[in-house]
């Protein structure tokens, strides 16, 4: 046992995959996310970064200067739109179509990132369908394009989406196949969801 004075610091983003008797001796203290114009004067003191490539990073990190500052922007520009392309042809895709695209989505070599990117693009038809302006959007430069997608069907469904993306990112973190899982979120975009 520590000394009575000592205080240890343990950071997880994951608190319930820790032991019982560890979480059971800790205090739990959430900390919230920074403003995005925090995290966005950050990234252009620390980062060297544009404004308007700082307020982008900042808009998708959700308040994370972390998650802000790991971004590699063209691997990241190439992926969003990749998964724009996507969703912009979602729901006219074939068998193999949708199987080609899941294809594609399991080649990233970062799961997590591109299911939350997906996400944040299924949120901004939300948003644009409920009628915010483009300065609500986090993909703010993506607006011209996102605007006749929030207009259509699958705007309507990107809450169901969006909530199908997040399972999926559970599904992959355990012994889930990338190909089924990323064939089932195809299948979804697509329209043919049985939720």
């Amino acid at each position: 046992e520590p000394p009575p004075r000592s205080h240890v610091i343990l950071v997880s983003g994951v608190p319930l995959g820790l032991r019982q008797t560890i979480r059971s001796r800790c205090q739990m203290l959430r900390f919230g996310p920074l403003p995005r114009a925090a995290v966005a004067s950050l990234l252009a003191e620390r980062g060297g970064l544009t404004e308007e490539e700082a307020s982008l990073r900042a808009a998708l990190a959700g308040g994370s200067p972390g998650a802000a500052l790991v971004f590699e922007s063209e691997g990241f520009a190439r992926m969003r739109e990749s998964l724009l392309g996507l969703l912009e042809r979602a729901e006219g895709l074939d068998a193999p179509g949708r199987m080609e695209a899941a294809e594609e989505l399991e080649q990233s070599d970062d799961p997590a990132l591109l299911l939350t990117t997906l996400r944040s693009l299924l949120r901004d038809l939300v948003a644009l369908r409920a009628g915010a302006g483009p300065e609500a959007l986090v993909n703010v430069d993506l607006a011209a394009r996102l605007a006749p997608l929030a207009g259509g069907p699958l705007a309507e469904r990107a809450p169901r989406l969006a909530d199908r993306a997040a399972e999926a990112r559970r599904a992959l973190r355990g012994f889930a196949g990338k190909l089924l899982t990323f064939d089932l979120l195809v299948d979804a975009l697509a329209g043919d969801d049985p939720a």
